[in-house]
């Protein structure tokens, strides 16, 4: 019966060492994973940052390119937009294209000073203006507008009264743009 307690003890105690032996790697087993997991994760992130960075140096190539395209041309464009100081000489200009389309206008600004445009960076003053005539006038008043040499945005056109074939009040609103 000796025999059988001692045989007894040693499969329990070979038991216990092989069940903490199978922990013991069990619990290796589940470190190595979480480590390989996380350089595993670690190497995809600087993947995509390699990609993304070899995308941002295109794009600023690109840029770059645009800008070497345009720099003869910065001159001209700063000039072409008047300083904040210099907005009655854009409000003269704007009523003289309209006089040279036949019409009549009173303007307006909407506000005291420059504010900020959040999509092109530059500043701009609100107005508004009014005035009297027909479809084809607007039509002629919008597009020697657009074809001068004024940083203007046209942002709506309001006609009252009347059919568009006779004069009628129109007004319009709109963003003067300055430095």
């Amino acid at each position: 019966m000796d025999d059988k307690i001692i045989f007894r003890k040693k499969i329990i105690k070979s038991l216990i060492i092989t069940a903490a032996i199978l922990a013991l790697e069990v619990g290796i087993l589940i470190f190595v994973i979480d480590v390989i997991s996380k350089k595993t994760a670690e190497i995809k992130e600087r993947k995509i940052l390699a990609i993304s960075f070899e995308r941002e140096a295109a794009d600023f190539e690109d840029l770059k390119k645009d800008y070497e395209k345009i720099k003869p041309y910065l001159g001209t464009i700063d000039s072409a937009i008047p300083n904040e100081e210099n907005l009655f000489r854009i409000l003269e200009a704007i009523e003289n294209v309209g006089l040279k389309s036949g019409i009549r206008i009173s303007l307006r600004l909407e506000s005291q000073s420059a504010l900020p445009s959040e999509i092109s960076g530059v500043n701009y003053v609100p107005f508004s203006a009014s005035f009297e005539a027909n479809y084809d006038i607007l039509r002629n008043y919008l597009k020697a507008l657009n074809d001068s040499p004024i940083f203007v945005s046209v942002d709506s056109v309001s006609i009252g009264g009347g059919s568009i074939f006779n004069n009628s009040a129109i007004r319009l609103s709109g963003k003067i743009y300055t430095k």
